[in-house]
């Protein structure tokens, strides 16, 4: 069914997104309701879980971003987003 209303293929593994912050950075970048996280910072996203591990890792490195990889409408582009701020 979320496949069907967000019109994914089956071949789409990711983070579905579910909503972001109104004016929070990732929804200034772009990031919308239905894109799927394919990767952050290079590195697959299969969960949500996934994301939260490479998120937590970046930041333990020092870095205040992440590059994501995401797909929307069969296209797929990347949008740097600020990790301090607590989403997507």
């Amino acid at each position: 069914a979320v496949r069907q209303k967000h019109r994914l293929g089956k071949s789409v593994k990711g983070v579905l997104v579910a909503g972001t912050e109104k004016n929070g950075d990732a929804a200034k970048k772009g990031v919308k309701l239905g894109d799927v996280i394919l990767e952050i910072d290079r590195l697959p996203v299969k969960s949500t879980a996934d994301f939260d591990k490479w998120r937590v890792i970046s930041l333990e490195r020092g870095e205040s971003s992440a590059l994501l990889r995401i797909e929307r409408d069969n296209e797929q582009f990347f949008v740097v987003i600020d990790l301090i701020a607590g989403e997507p």
